[in-house]
């Protein structure tokens, strides 16, 4: 046997203990699919060099917005010019249902289902509609916001009709997630912000969407790896708190500044949209939720009241702060929701927060009822 086989050999290790290794058995299974992936891309740019196709398929190496003079380049994109001349196996998609035969499990799970979905033809309407999306940071920091605006572009020109192209629609994404993917390391946070929820409904669509086109295989986990290489650069540069110690999950909400406060619960709702996709579906990468310091659904903060979520000003926002006397909005988990020996105090605050909330808090009661059903537990891959 050679010596580069033995090295593949070598990496398997059968032991008594399962779970020895395994987190660095995962970093080395992201990276190699990471490589494939993008030596598959740089393959496929090469074919499309040598037909005069490149500014088609070229991609931004700097930290840039995707102009909309890209925009229009890659609405020329032809997918059956490529289609005979790339042999690629179609890859089924990442995201595969849950089954579980609980009445719990068959209630619950397609109204978690429908929401996240909705947050697609939302986003095709307006961003604004978005439960994880602020409308004050749409208007305020426009700038930053290239990579969602970009995506609302994208859905709004291949996916708002009754016959959605997704061919086109699957190529201005993988476009847009290589794009963000190089140049997520010299992004602001309100820029991070942006592209994680950018990548966040490029990730619905396709939850949605489950077909997979053979032009570009991988693609479910190239989104998953790019969303998780964007929560660690938001949480080791712009979460850091030194006095917090809930470490599954992001430090309570800041109440002194308007923005600060929508960057944070914005983070927040984000990530428990990813959560939420966990509870129906199997999803192996994405934001490290199985490592020792990883946040984990239990420990997300509960979505903010509506009031506060819907604020069109500072002023507002500050008099429903300042009207929290209990301090309970800042500081209850979802986790909260499982707690059956939780004090009189707690659960008074638990149903201030019921009567208070939007849509989005319904769907993580729900969410809650599936952690307390054992059998919808995630298992360990």
């Amino acid at each position: 046997m050679s010596a580069s086989a033995n090295q593949h050999c070598d990496f398997i290790n059968i032991s008594g203990e399962p779970n020895e290794g395994r987190h660095a058995r995962r970093i080395h299974v992201r990276r190699t699919v990471m490589t494939n992936h993008h030596k598959r891309k740089r393959q496929k740019k090469s074919l499309e060099s040598r037909k005069g196709h490149t500014q088609v398929l070229q991609v931004p190496t700097q930290a840039a917005p995707l102009t909309p003079a890209c925009r229009s380049e890659a609405s020329s994109f032809d997918p059956q010019s490529i289609r005979g001349d790339i042999s690629l196996s179609v890859a089924s998609s990442s995201f595969r249902l849950k089954t579980n035969s609980s009445p719990m499990h068959t209630r619950t799970c397609p109204i978690i289902i429908r929401f996240l979905s909705g947050q697609v033809i939302k986003a095709v309407r307006s961003l604004r509609y978005v439960s994880f999306i602020h409308r004050h940071v749409l208007g305020a920091h426009g700038q930053s916001n290239d990579n969602l605006m970009a995506c609302s572009e994208i859905l709004c020109t291949h996916y708002n009709s009754s016959s959605p192209n997704l061919p086109m629609l699957w190529h201005e994404v993988s476009v847009a997630q290589e794009h963000i993917y190089r140049t997520c390391a010299n992004l602001n946070k309100w820029q991070l912000l942006s592209a994680a929820q950018a990548i966040t409904l490029y990730i619905l669509a396709r939850f949605r969407d489950t077909t997979n086109d053979g032009m570009f295989p991988g693609m479910d986990i190239a989104l998953l790896y790019t969303m998780g290489k964007l929560f660690e650069l938001i949480k080791e540069d712009h979460l850091r708190d030194r006095n917090h110690t809930h470490k599954r999950g992001p430090s309570p909400n800041p109440t002194s500044d308007w923005e600060d406060w929508i960057f944070h619960e914005s983070v927040n709702r984000t990530a428990t949209i990813y959560f939420l996709l966990r509870r129906v579906a199997t999803i192996d990468f994405g934001i490290e939720c199985d490592e020792q310091s990883g946040w984990r659904i239990e420990g997300m903060l509960l979505p903010s009241a509506r009031a506060l979520w819907e604020a069109r000003d500072a002023a507002m926002w500050k008099t429903w702060v300042d009207g929290d006397v209990d301090g309970q909005l800042p500081a209850l988990r979802i986790g909260n929701l499982l707690s059956a020996d939780a004090d009189s105090c707690q659960k008074r605050q638990i149903a201030i927060w019921q009567e208070e909330s939007c849509e989005f808090g319904i769907i993580v009661m729900l969410a809650s009822q599936l952690l307390m059903d054992k059998d919808t537990e995630d298992s360990d891959p």
